[in-house]
C-alpha cells in the first residue's frame, strides 16, 4: 500500500493533497471459519492501522534571560517530516523514505504544514500531524522538522534573522528527552497504529538545514584551583 492512500484523493497522490483521518489503510485477519453453501457465517476481523500518527501540540521558546540569546525570537514558519516511508507490506513493514519541505530531491506537500500568522517568542499551540508508514532504520530515521526565522538579537541590529531548522527524531532516547508511554529507542523508530505526540521547548540557535541533527546533550564542569605551585620568602632588612 502507499502512502498517497491517505490523501483527499485517495490513490491518486497528488503533490497538493492533504491527508485525511478517514482515510487510514488498515489491516485485519481472521482464521478457523468454516463455511457451508446457503449458510450465513459470521466473521469477526478486527482491524488495525498500518500508519502511525506524528503530531506536533506545542512550541515554546525558552532563552535563558542570562545567557547568550537573551534577546533573542524565533518563528515557526512550518512543520513537516522527513524520512517519511511511503509504502508498507503485509508484515507491516515499511519503506521508501520520502520528504515533505524544500530540502532534497523528492517533495510530498501532504507532509508539509506552512504555519502562518505565529508570533515570535509566542506558544504555538495548534496541533500539526501527518501520517506515515513504520520506520525502524538505523540510517534515516523518520523526523519531524520545525522551520522557523531565528534573530540572535530580536530587535537589535547586529545581526540578521536567518531560516534555522529543529530537527526531533520520532522515539529517540537522548539528553534533554523525556519519552512515555513507552521506551524509545537508540536511534529512533516508528510502528504502526501508534500516536507520536510531540512538544518542543527551543532555548538556542537551530542548523541551518534540515540535514543536520541537533542532539542535545548535558555538559558538568568541576572548578577546582590549585594548589600554590611554589612558596618564596623574601625578608629584607634596611639599615
Amino acid at each position: 500500500m502507499l502512502l498517497s492512500e491517505t490523501t483527499k484523493a485517495a490513490g491518486a497522490g497528488a503533490a497538493t493533497d492533504t491527508q485525511k483521518a478517514n482515510n487510514l489503510p488498515m489491516l485485519g485477519s481472521t482464521t478457523g471459519k468454516d463455511f457451508t453453501a446457503g449458510t450465513e457465517t459470521e466473521a469477526e476481523i478486527a482491524l488495525s492501522r498500518l500508519v502511525a500518527r506524528v503530531s506536533i501540540s506545542s512550541v515554546k521558546t525558552a532563552f535563558d534571560a542570562a545567557g547568550q540569546f537573551k534577546d533573542a525570537t524565533f518563528k515557526v514558519d512550518a512543520v513537516y517530516l522527513k524520512n517519511a516511508n511511503s509504502s508498507v507490506n503485509m508484515k507491516k513493514e515499511g519503506s521508501v523514505p520520502i520528504n515533505g519541505g524544500h530540502e532534497g530531491a523528492v517533495v510530498t506537500k501532504y507532509l508539509y504544514e506552512a504555519v502562518t500568522g505565529h508570533t515570535a517568542n509566542t506558544e504555538l499551540k495548534t496541533p500539526y500531524y501527518f501520517y506515515t508508514f513504520p520506520n525502524v532504520s538505523e540510517d534515516n530515521p523518520t523526523r519531524l522538522i520545525i522551520k522557523g526565522t531565528f534573530d540572535a538579537d530580536g530587535a537589535g541590529s547586529a545581526s540578521t534573522a536567518v531560516t534555522r531548522y529543529y530537527p526531533i527524531v520520532i522515539n529517540k532516547k537522548q539528553a534533554n528527552t523525556t519519552i512515555s508511554g513507552g521506551s524509545g529507542t537508540d536511534k529512533g523508530s516508528i510502528a504502526a497504529n501508534t500516536r507520536y505526540v510531540l512538544t518542543a521547548v527551543i532555548k538556542g540557535e537551530g542548523a541551518a538545514d534540515d540535514k543536520t541533527d541537533i542532539d542535545p546533550a548535558t555538559l558538568q564542569l568541576t572548578v577546582t584551583v590549585a594548589d600554590w605551585a611554589l612558596t618564596i620568602r623574601q625578608d629584607v632588612t634596611f639599615e
